[in-house]
């Protein structure tokens, strides 16, 4: 498989979108906070390329959806009615490098695909508390938990078969779309209810942790880290409760040192 280098043509192209929205969830980008997920018909979008092909001889588009193959069969359904209609143009379009595979890229090249542009994200724990995502260490016991639960939906898959859309969630609607706050939170109370254990919301359960981890001494900066606090005085004030508790434990370890 050969690579070109590809520019735009002087005067740019002309900006498609074949979706609104995005269905990630990324803290840092806008197109999620100002409107929910829409994807155009196949048909209303080639009409538009058709459309803009009439008027301009051979026009490089840019597709400007921040996820453009998010959905493979829909992009080579794309791909398909562009070389039916027979329409001469050139396109690029924004993706994620785990949402292409080879065939999708021949597919692609084969309708006018001509440059794709992707994000990097870093590694740098600076950057990626700024933009607000930051690694979780797992215990080992929580890693099996989720191989268990990977193992059992691989097995729904298979019953739900080409219905499923693979977007990368760990937890997910039957189909593969996401599940919305409110219903997890909902599903979280009626386990609560149902177990009999004393009431407790979802968000609570971070509140349990911060308070536990302070109370077993670990360090008022990791318990920041681990909430996502930019500051350790935000941590230290809203669990200021605790302090209490960890002056005796700390007037008692000097003691037993000094004394």
């Amino acid at each position: 498989m050969g690579f070109k280098v590809c520019t735009r043509p002087v005067g740019g192209g002309y900006p498609l979108l074949a979706s609104r929205g995005c269905p990630e969830f990324c803290t840092y980008c806008p197109h999620r906070i100002l409107a929910g997920y829409r994807m155009r018909s196949i048909a209303n979008i080639v009409d538009e390329m058709e459309r803009l092909c009439d008027q301009v001889s051979r026009p490089y588009v840019i597709f400007r959806d921040p996820l453009f193959t998010e959905q493979r069969d829909r992009v080579v359904e794309l791909c398909d009615e562009i070389m039916r209609r027979g329409l001469k143009l050139t396109f690029e379009a924004e993706t994620r490098l785990d949402r292409l595979d080879v065939a999708l890229l021949d597919k692609l090249h084969a309708a006018g695909f001509r440059a794709m542009s992707f994000g990097v994200e870093s590694s740098d724990p600076t950057t990626l508390k700024k933009s607000g995502r930051r690694p979780v260490p797992l215990v080992p016991g929580a890693i099996a938990i989720l191989r268990a639960h990977r193992q059992r939906t691989r097995g729904k898959r298979m019953l739900v078969g080409p219905d499923f859309t693979d977007h990368g969630f760990v937890f997910h609607q039957p189909d593969g779309s996401w599940l919305t706050p409110g219903v997890v939170s909902q599903t979280f109370l009626r386990r609560v209810g149902r177990y009999e254990l004393p009431r407790l919301t979802l968000h609570g359960l971070r509140h349990t942790w911060a308070t536990l981890a302070l109370e077993r001494g670990i360090h008022p900066r990791v318990v920041q880290e681990r909430l996502g606090h930019s500051t350790i005085a935000i941590t230290l004030g809203i669990y200021s409760h605790v302090s209490p508790t960890l002056h005796d434990e700390a007037a008692q370890l000097i003691a037993d040192v000094m004394l």
